[in-house]
């Protein structure tokens, strides 16, 4: 298995800590007889268990404590890979799991959709009238029974369901779906796809920047 390049330089110090450890125990290195190193198992995982796993040993000098930082994905550049933060949305994460498994959407996507259209806010009203988490349209509140567009679960539910529904219709193409939610099924239908409009594209691009999609 190749190695991360992340962890290139752990394993030089495990090397020379596993010669420490013998000079101090009195036990020869393990070397090749050290049981194989599982990558996957490192990260978070106690410092000393990582020792005992690099070196085979089983006795260790007091002080080596404390756990592995847990591995940060790369980009081909070498670069850290990190999520973008949504801290809006991550207020209501129970809500938007719950939402997410009940009709089958990717939970990032309904954050990203919350962040993009309130920021969080729920009692968020639009200039065309838009309301909350997801910036519900009055004749969505109507068509899907919500009661209270501003009460975080009903909006949510709603949001979900009607985002569900135009990845069905559009076959699971994302850009077509959240040109709908944005512009109207009715501008797709008319431009052929997503529709010529600054606002509509740099929604797009939004959403996906916060999935980490292109």
């Amino acid at each position: 298995m190749k190695v991360p390049s992340g962890l290139s330089h752990v394993m030089a110090r495990m090397q020379q800590i596993e010669s420490r450890i013998a000079q101090i125990s009195g036990e020869s290195p393990a070397g090749a007889n050290a049981p194989a190193l599982d990558i996957q198992s490192l990260s978070g995982a106690p410092f000393s268990s990582v020792l005992r796993q690099a070196t085979g040993a089983n006795a260790l000098p007091a002080g080596l404590q404390g756990t592995v930082a847990p591995l940060v994905p790369l980009s081909p550049d070498g670069q850290p890979i990190r999520p973008i933060e949504m801290p809006g949305a991550s207020n209501y994460d129970s809500i938007i799991k719950d939402s997410a498994a009940k009709y089958g959407v990717d939970a990032n996507l309904i954050s990203a959709v919350i962040e993009t259209e309130s920021s969080g806010n729920p009692k968020a009203v639009s200039r065309a009238g838009a309301m909350g988490l997801m910036q519900l349209m009055p004749s969505n509140v109507t068509e899907a029974g919500v009661s209270d567009p501003f009460d975080p679960m009903q909006n949510i539910d709603a949001g979900t369901k009607q985002l569900s529904g135009l990845l069905n219709r559009y076959n699971g193409d994302l850009n077509m779906a959240l040109a709908a939610y944005n512009a109207g099924p009715g501008a797709v239908q008319r431009y052929g796809g997503v529709p010529p409009y600054p606002e509509t594209q740099n929604y797009i691009r939004k959403i996906r920047g916060l999935m980490g999609t292109k």
